[in-house]
């Protein structure tokens, strides 16, 4: 598969120890954006931070610390509670982006769709399972 957002080359063992620092301090009700991140760090990273955000992946993948994200930014998820809920919101994320796929692939092989007669919900999968 292919990396989608990779790491840049100014993302140092060092740096990606400074964001996660700051991640943890930071919680679900005071998140620390991508430009917040990169601003307080002085981070070469363009407008949008894809770099910021390839270090906090990288975080991820590394397993070293457990983080959130809410549409103001990235916080320390610290209950079961919070990553339950975090869950959800990439599982509907990862509905959607699907939904959108198919949408697509069907516009590119069959053409424009009768909404009415043919709902989108009844050929697009509720569960990721389904899919399989």
């Amino acid at each position: 598969m292919t990396d989608l957002n990779p790491l840049p080359t100014w993302a140092t063992t060092a740096v990606l120890d400074d964001v996660e620092r700051l991640i943890r301090l930071r919680s679900e009700a005071d998140p620390i954006s991508s430009k917040e991140i990169a601003d307080l760090l002085s981070l070469p990273d363009p407008p949008g931070q894809p770099g910021t955000r390839a270090v906090i992946t990288e975080i991820l993948r590394r397993g070293l610390a457990p983080i959130g994200a809410t549409a103001r930014g990235y916080f320390l998820i610290t209950t079961e509670e919070q990553l339950d809920r975090y869950t959800r919101v990439l599982r509907d994320r990862e509905s959607a982006i699907y939904a959108r796929t198919m949408a697509v692939r069907r516009a590119f092989f069959d053409g424009p769709r009768d909404l009415e007669a043919e709902p989108m919900w009844k050929w697009v999968p509720i569960d990721a399972e389904e899919r399989e």
